[in-house]
């Protein structure tokens, strides 16, 4: 326990006025008990292992006797055998039980889930994350009957299943109640621990009174957390807080991994049709390439091939009139002979060669007289052949020898 800080509401309900202070290992409050605003304690919170400590009217400290040993069976009986105690369903409140006494009787705390909730709000909200939850009312001497005076209130532990806090006046009608509910020999006095001033309380009467020195109220109160029940278990553990966190941003998580998803996939799909239309254009840049130079045997890089190709057909037509003079010269006679076909064309070193398809011999011989007819070139039959009906002929055209 040593460098903890005790945090202590002092009034209940919603008031969020605060004491507090750092206890050692003996569960003293060796130095300045402290109080505040809740915003004002969270300073002294940073850094250390804060035990939050409740007003004992926002809690109740009972006993349920409940047959059996299975662990589980017995938390889920208490709340119903400590049902008729209480104003609202079971259903609305947060039960907390330690360990059975001699006689079977499970101590518990009892506090509304409304109030737990409301509490570790205000605690988030002032940034103070609390290790331990216990009620004061748990915290007083559990062997002899205890009254701890506080103001115009009285905190009260009967035994180790009984603990509540109660206006002051209440207080002698509340202690002959339960003096007439518990078993004791009627000649004996009562043994009763009592913090305070006992003229405080008019008649003390059947009681063997123990006077206990107070410096303060949470210099009480601190030697008892070693044994208190922390409120912060099953639906108030840390790890089922931030279960319960994450399942309100449950739905809009999936909503992002469905959008994710979606992203990716139609990501995917765009990629796959951008990688078949760039396969596709590169077939057909292949096509285009060796459709224009069928001399082409193997293709690379189709973009610098052409590139290179047209700079080598520029050069050869500066220097020898090239490939456009004599495809111009050819193209009147061809586009006049609508019995010659065109195939293809290959035009290598200042030689410009035909790939003709005539239905007769005698079509590629007029061709090859019209295209003579054209002023510096000469064009010449380089092969013909003959097949199913048509003339398969290879025509090459070159400019004239000017001699």
């Amino acid at each position: 326990m040593a460098g903890q800080l005790l945090l202590r509401f002092t009034a209940a309900g919603g008031d969020d006025a605060v004491e507090w202070a750092v206890v050692d290992a003996r569960g003293k409050v060796p130095g300045e008990i402290r109080t505040g605003s809740l915003t004002e304690a969270a300073a002294a919170c940073t850094g250390r292992s804060v035990v939050v400590i409740i007003s004992g009217a926002d809690a109740l400290l009972s006993g349920a006797r409940v047959p059996g040993r299975n662990r589980n069976r017995v938390r889920a009986a208490i709340p119903y055998a400590l049902e008729e105690g209480l104003v609202e369903d079971v259903s609305a409140y947060h039960f907390v039980s330690g360990r059975p006494d001699p006689n079977g009787v499970y101590p518990t705390v009892v506090v509304l889930r409304s109030f737990m909730d409301r509490l570790l709000e205000r605690l988030n909200k002032a940034g103070i994350q609390a290790v331990r939850v216990l009620s004061e009312a748990q915290l007083l001497g559990e062997d002899a009957w205890t009254v701890l005076v506080d103001g115009q209130r009285a905190l009260v532990r009967l035994g180790t299943t009984r603990g509540f806090a109660t206006e002051l006046d209440a207080l002698p009608l509340l202690l002959e109640t339960a003096r007439g509910e518990t078993p004791t020999e009627s000649d004996k006095d009562v043994p009763l621990a009592f913090y305070g001033d006992p003229q405080a309380i008019e008649d003390l009467r059947g009681y063997a009174v123990q006077l206990r020195p107070v410096d303060s109220v949470l210099g009480v109160l601190a030697p008892g957390v070693v044994r208190g029940l922390n409120l912060l278990q099953s639906d108030y553990s840390p790890g089922t807080q931030i279960k319960r966190v994450l399942r309100q941003y449950r739905l809009s998580a999936a909503l992002a991994a469905v959008l994710l998803i979606l992203v990716c996939t139609l990501g995917v799909m765009e990629y796959r049709q951008i990688h078949t239309e760039n396969a596709r254009l590169q077939v057909e840049i292949e096509a285009v390439l060796k459709r224009t130079f069928p001399d082409l045997r193997r293709v690379v890089n189709p973009r610098a091939q052409m590139r290179q190709r047209l700079l080598a057909l520029r050069k050869e037509q500066r220097t020898d009139g090239g490939f456009l003079e004599l495809l111009t010269a050819a193209s009147g006679p061809l586009a006049a002979l609508t019995e010659v076909q065109l195939n293809g064309l290959v035009y290598r070193r200042g030689r410009l060669e035909l790939d003709l398809e005539a239905r007769e011999l005698r079509n590629l011989d007029a061709l090859q007289q019209e295209i003579t007819k054209v002023r510096a070139l000469s064009a010449s039959i380089e092969s013909a052949k003959s097949d199913q009906q048509k003339v398969r002929g290879r025509l090459r055209i070159v400019r004239a020898d000017p001699s």
